[in-house]
């Protein structure tokens, strides 16, 4: 079993809003995991330095606004769909490399099966997309 990692953290700017804390550290409490998941807001010109110090101590966590192109830019290495999707939303650290993944993708995908699951018909349809919002940061 691998360690857990040595910061849990969402990289944003701004972050003070974002509930995920809050869900994220009762889920860890609700598993049994004694981590606390934090908000840090990074501005752009500290991510370079945010994602050198995470990545020596083990760091892990998710990427938000405006930070998902970047991170996936510094990255040792990218898994395919964070590489499609030029963006990362979740990182962490395998023997000091930092390890990028978009799980945006495959929950949009499961999302848009799950909405087209019941339809009756095999004709094409049209479904369109309004704003990206994070996903396509």
């Amino acid at each position: 079993m691998k360690a857990p990692p040595g910061r849990l953290v969402l990289l944003g700017h701004p972050v003070a809003h974002s509930l995920s804390p809050r869900f994220q550290n009762a889920a860890l409490r609700a598993a049994g995991i004694s981590i606390n998941y934090e908000a840090l807001d990074v501005p752009p010109a500290d991510l370079p330095r945010t994602l050198d110090g995470l990545r020596s101590i083990a760091g892990a966590g998710n990427v938000t606004v405006p930070h998902k192109r970047a991170v996936a830019a510094q990255c040792d290495e990218l898994t395919a769909l964070a590489r499609r999707a030029d963006a990362v939303n979740t990182f962490w650290c395998e023997d000091g490399r930092l390890i990028g993944d978009n799980t945006d993708v495959g929950g949009f995908q499961a999302a848009v099966i799950e909405l087209l699951a019941g339809s009756k018909t095999s004709r094409p349809r049209t479904i369109a997309v309004l704003g990206a919002g994070g996903a396509g940061a």
